[in-house]
């Protein structure tokens, strides 16, 4: 029998639709709009900067100048090579032009947005900035010096600001004339996809420095989330524990595509819902640029152990990194640097279960999670899953990690299950004091 529209909307639709209402993915999701609507609204955007510096053109660094030009910002790019200020300035042009094709900006709108980015490789011209943004190598030493060439040459109100991942502010201003007006702006990776920004401020930062660092992120159309200073801050110091988890798991002979299966069927996936694995994501990242990040937070202790010998074997002298998947297939050269890697250090592990590939990824992360409350990283644990859902991919229909911790299991059987995984895979997986005792 033929309904018409309203008789099918209220019979058919109606209560299909007062169930989802209903449902916990919409509380879930509700929950992290609100968390979204805090972040923002905590931030004031009077701001005087329109002109800001980027030091370093190199990947990240070209791409948060695009994203400065697109929304109005006067952008002066420096890097200390020609080549790749060129490079720079050829990435920023390509991805203007795929906005043109796409009808989504004005072939005026790409000359406006180009004619905003200045490039040089002077450091003098980054004198008139209000705000730099420090994109170099990561290298401590580097980004030190970049940091006093900024302090020789820039106004006295200038503002600093590091994109570092691996290394914490009171490190590279730890030699600063002025390190009131050092902060951290940590972007991911890719810029304009990834709404999280991690603003960093160490006990000397200044309220100003903070603020106007908000400011800017917020106008860029991305969520500026405070987080205190130490190592990884907030976002990487979670994250570190699944990548590294998810090596140990393929050294022991786990493949790599049933590593990253496991983590797609519950739901991890980057770029505004795309699914990922943690291998996947390690090849977004860079394997370089992961393996400084795992070896850097070495300092959290044994938690996050120092394992990269598997990973050195995918970074051949003189040549690009190795990556674990290619065209969509597990990467042939890959699986075999495993196969070499596992006859030179033959395993006792024996055959496990998904269950526990889904134990040793997930439940380390939510024990570093509650380690970065106890450190006072953030304050509040909405603030955590707010950060890994929009930073990491964190399946946002499961309301973020410790909401889904908290829902599935009590604190008390969290402790447990970690202690059974550290009796049997190693002192890693030990729980933290606060889970240990059944309290969050």
């Amino acid at each position: 029998m033929g309904l018409s529209i309203l008789e099918g909307s209220l019979t058919v639709e109606k209560p299909l639709l007062l169930d989802l209402m209903a449902s916990p993915i919409s509380a879930h999701l509700v929950g992290l709009f609100l968390a979204g609507e805090e972040v923002k609204r905590n931030v004031a955007t009077v701001s005087a900067v329109t002109r800001v510096g980027v030091l370093g053109a190199g990947l990240m660094g070209s791409q948060i100048a695009g994203q400065l030009a697109e929304k109005g910002y006067a952008v002066v790019l420096r890097d200390v090579s020609p080549d790749i200020v060129a490079k720079a300035i050829g990435s920023i042009h390509k991805t203007q032009i795929a906005q043109v094709r796409k009808r989504i900006i004005l072939p005026s709108d790409l000359r406006y947005r180009m004619m905003r980015v200045a490039p040089t490789t002077h450091i003098k011209d980054v004198s008139t900035a209000s705000l730099v943004i420090e994109a170099v190598s990561e290298k401590l030493d580097v980004k030190r010096a970049v940091l006093a060439e900024f302090e020789s040459e820039a106004r006295p109100d200038a503002i600093f600001a590091t994109n570092t991942s691996s290394y914490t502010l009171a490190e590279i201003a730890a030699k600063a004339v002025h390190p009131e007006r050092c902060v951290g702006l940590h972007f991911f990776n890719p810029v304009a996809k990834m709404q999280l920004v991690e603003v960093v401020g160490a006990p000397f930062t200044s309220d100003r420095a903070l603020a106007e660092a908000c400011s800017l992120a917020k106008r860029l159309g991305k969520f500026p989330l405070v987080v205190n200073d130490g190592p990884g801050f907030l976002v990487n110091r979670i994250l570190s524990r699944y990548l590294a988890e998810a090596v140990i798991m393929v050294r022991e002979g786990i493949a790599i595509r049933r590593m990253d299966t496991v983590a797609k069927n519950f739901g991890m996936a980057v770029d505004s819902g795309h699914p990922m694995g943690p291998l996947e994501l390690l090849d977004l990242i860079g394997l370089r640029v992961a393996l400084h990040v795992l070896t850097s937070l070495a300092v959290l202790g044994s938690r996050i152990e120092s394992r990269d010998a598997l990973l050195r074997n995918f970074l051949p002298e003189k040549e690009p990194p190795l990556t674990f998947w290619k065209s969509g297939k597990e990467n042939a050269q890959a699986l075999d640097v495993v196969a070499n890697y596992r006859r030179a250090h033959p395993s006792e592990e024996g055959p496990i279960s998904d269950e526990i590939i889904h134990k040793r990824l997930f439940l380390p992360m939510v024990d570093e999670a509650l380690r970065c409350l106890h450190d006072k990283i953030v304050e509040h644990p909405w603030q955590v899953d707010f950060a890994l859902t929009y930073g990491i991919g964190f399946p946002a229909f499961r309301g973020g990690l410790l909401t889904w911790a908290c829902q599935t299991m009590a604190p008390g059987r969290i402790a447990q299950e970690l202690e059974s995984l550290a009796a049997k895979y190693g002192k890693r997986f030990e729980p933290c004091p606060g889970l240990s005792n059944g309290g969050w």
